[in-house]
């Protein structure tokens, strides 16, 4: 059993009892498998460095049988987001989010991620949510800043396909890695530096 502090929610953690809030949880973790598996590749091929940040919780019971099964635990605190690492020398923090329809509703955006992310971004790190269309099977990358602009000059409840399509980049897939993330970040965010280096 999950507990939440301050008297939240409690979420039991045998698997056997699936209900329909489930299915909201679990949103996104295709998509975190496949930044999963593409990680594993940059980090064997010495290419970049993300790894997926733990949930912190605090432990408050244990079975009296196995002292490595936890019976009951709360959250800790809240989470910032889903991963961290380095690329080309600069800090990466993202949180991935996935929709089955052609919008993001602006709820799904945690307000502390949001936070969290701008403060990265402010202090020179580079800060994104990957989003994940999955009746089309597109990624991009959309930077924090798209995203506290979009908060400040609409009244719209969600991002459009195309408010993110627009904005963002596009992640193709391929087979190893299965994701193409660095050359996403490449174009998001080091396109002015290779067009230096072209040009030297």
């Amino acid at each position: 059993m999950i507990k939440y502090p301050n008297g939240g929610p409690s979420i039991k953690t045998d698997r056997s009892n699936k209900n329909k809030t489930s299915n909201r949880t679990n949103l996104g973790m295709n998509l975190e498998k496949d930044v999963e598996i593409s990680s594993k590749y940059f980090i064997d091929h010495n290419q970049a460095i993300f790894y997926k940040k733990p949930t912190p919780i605090h432990v408050y019971k244990v079975s009296h049988d196995n002292s490595h099964q936890i019976t009951e635990a709360y959250y800790d605190k809240k989470s910032t987001t889903d991963y961290n690492g380095l690329y080309r020398e600069k800090y990466i923090d993202f949180e991935c989010k996935e929709t089955k329809t052609k919008t993001l509703p602006i709820d799904r955006l945690s307000k502390h991620q949001v936070e969290h992310l701008y403060r990265v971004k402010r202090l020179g790190g580079i800060a994104f949510f990957l989003v994940r269309f999955n009746t089309l099977d597109e990624t991009y990358i959309f930077d924090i800043d798209h995203v506290i602009d979009f908060i400040k000059l609409n009244d719209k409840q969600s991002f459009s396909y195309n408010d993110i399509k627009t904005k963002g980049y596009l992640v193709t897939k391929s087979y190893s890695p299965r994701l193409e993330l660095l050359k996403g970040l490449d174009e998001a965010y080091f396109s002015d530096e290779d067009k230096q280096e072209e040009d030297y």
